[in-house]
């Protein structure tokens, strides 16, 4: 299976894999789509931010050397969520409101 690359991977759209997702990456990592895994969903990243994104799976592990940013997004596991960062972990909700 050929490995990655930078700029391999739109973070607008969906990135599902059948069982696993591991990502070590040694630069930052931007979702903004759906990262999903069957089982299990590891990211590795200097920083991890989750703009409005989807990232799950049943066990899920996000490991940031500085750290991970989550606006609007949604951090879901069914069996375990470890989330771990060198510095701080910032998670924040938006809100959308609409006039008819």
């Amino acid at each position: 299976m050929p490995a990655l690359k930078p700029g391999d991977v739109n973070s607008a759209g969906a990135l599902i894999a059948g069982r696993d997702m591991v990502m070590k990456l040694d630069g930052d990592l931007f979702n903004s789509g759906k990262l999903a895994g069957k089982q299990t969903v590891q990211l590795s990243a200097e920083n991890i931010h989750n703009q409005a994104g989807t990232i799950q799976g049943a066990n899920v592990s996000l490991t940031a050397r500085t750290d991970i940013n989550s606006t609007g997004g949604l951090l879901q596991a069914t069996d375990s969520l470890l989330a771990m960062a060198g510095r701080d972990i910032n998670l924040t909700t938006t809100t959308r409101t609409a006039q008819e």
